[in-house]
């Protein structure tokens, strides 16, 4: 997977190049003291070479690698041929940097591998571990300087490579899953658009077809009416679900967030007869069976006591979605006719219907919680009814939703207790 590098080049490494700039400045001032040789000149022109390629290894990471690397094969055989000692020079630095760049950043993770072969290479064929003739009269013996300069570099080098291709290797998990969340989401859509928009006008094109051929073509334009105008609903319900960030309607899902409810939830979800009979439902309707399951789910585990029950009921012409728990004490009516997105519901002991659990359904004219708010809009937006409060000592939420075919406003009625 490849890593886009920067395009312009960042304040850190700009930091680094001026920082790594005082070691060819410090080689110059030797020049200076000791007078000029061509072999001072020759180091200081290396060392602004690798200060260079240090400020563009984010830009260029594998260009920067490269001119790194050949500048200190050209250091190290300048250190081993010059007659003088050139001293050891913080630029050395730059070794391990270059490598945690080229491994983090270049398009191949074959460049860090290449870079770790070649850097450890440098950690034991230098001129300070095997022992460069100016140094000859050095008392440090062969195994000291393995010890002091090679096993050092060594360690530096595996650090910063393993460092380096540990951060990549969490970025590209981060890239993947993303690019699979958004394969999901784009054929979600994809489904989603075929079902409203497709099936729909498949329908309505069949229709038409038939009226052609028809005497009393009202009753054809009637049904292509109803048609399109559920097509139309359909459509306004995903374009709701794409604005909320997720187009997920699938009543499959809806045994997986009840069972978030709690082990003390007594809790019943849907069987595999009745997923079937509610994908069959248009988006709207599916929308609002998984929407309302997560926001009872949510405020049964927010505002309960991790005791309760919560059932979720498929019928072939309507569903239902009820939790019970137990209510707390000043709890008050909540009127669903207030319950629209952006107007919370206001608590009045004058109202049918009582109030969802929670601090702030303890006074008279405390909000709603906005989540049952928007549910208690969605179930109205579909034709469906709404009703939240204490019924013989327990917290109720209760939703009747009609399906396509059903009366318009089935009444609700109790529905069993769920099986322990």
């Amino acid at each position: 997977m490849i890593l886009t590098p920067s395009r312009s080049v960042p304040v850190a490494d700009i930091a680094l190049a001026v920082l790594f700039a005082a070691c060819p400045l410090l080689e110059a001032s030797l020049i200076v003291d000791d007078g000029f040789t061509w072999w001072y000149l020759a180091a200081v022109v290396i060392q602004v070479v690798i200060v260079a390629a240090i400020a563009w290894r984010r830009i260029h990471p594998v260009a920067s690698f490269l001119v790194t690397a050949v500048g200190f094969i050209a250091y190290g055989t300048l250190f081993t041929v010059s007659p003088v000692n050139l001293g050891v020079s913080p630029i050395l630095l730059a070794a391990p940097l270059s490598l945690w760049a080229v491994t983090r950043w270049a398009p191949s993770t074959a460049w860090g591998t290449a870079g770790l072969v070649l850097a450890l290479a440098g950690s034991l064929v230098n001129p300070a571990v095997l022992g460069a003739p100016n140094l000859a009269d050095s008392p440090v013996t062969s195994t000291d300087r393995v010890l002091l300069f090679g096993v050092p570099a060594v360690l530096v080098t595996g650090v910063a490579y393993a460092w380096a291709a540990h951060l990549r290797a969490g970025e590209e998990r981060l890239t993947a899953r993303a690019a699979a969340q958004l394969q999901d989401q784009r054929a979600e859509l994809s489904r989603e658009l075929h079902d409203v928009v497709g099936h729909g006008l498949t329908a309505i094109t069949v229709r038409a077809q038939t009226a052609l051929h028809l005497d009393d073509r009202r009753g054809a334009l009637e049904e292509i009416r109803d048609t399109a105008a559920e097509s139309l609903a359909d459509v306004r319900a995903l374009v709701d679900a794409l604005a909320d960030g997720t187009v997920s309607a699938d009543p499959a899902t809806v045994n997986a967030v009840v069972a978030r409810a709690g082990g003390g939830v007594r809790v019943r979800g849907l069987t595999p007869e009745e997923v079937s009979t509610a994908a069959r439902w248009p988006l709207s309707i599916r929308l609002a069976l998984v929407r309302c399951a997560q926001e009872t789910t949510t405020n049964l585990v927010k505002h309960g006591d991790g005791t309760g029950s919560l059932a979720v009921r498929v019928r072939p012409d309507h569903f239902t979605v009820e939790s019970r728990n137990p209510a707390r004490r000043g709890e008050r009516g909540v009127d669903p006719s207030r319950a629209h997105p952006g107007e919370p519901a206001t608590v009045s002991p004058a109202t049918a219907s009582p109030t969802p659990a929670g601090p702030a359904a303890t006074r008279p004219g405390a909000p709603v919680p906005r989540g049952l708010a928007n549910m208690a809009a969605r179930v109205r937006d579909v034709g469906g009814r709404f009703t939240a409060g204490e019924v013989d000592g327990l917290f109720t939420v209760a939703v009747v939703v009609p399906a396509p075919h059903a009366p318009a406003d089935p009444a609700p009625g109790p529905t069993p207790e769920p099986r322990p």
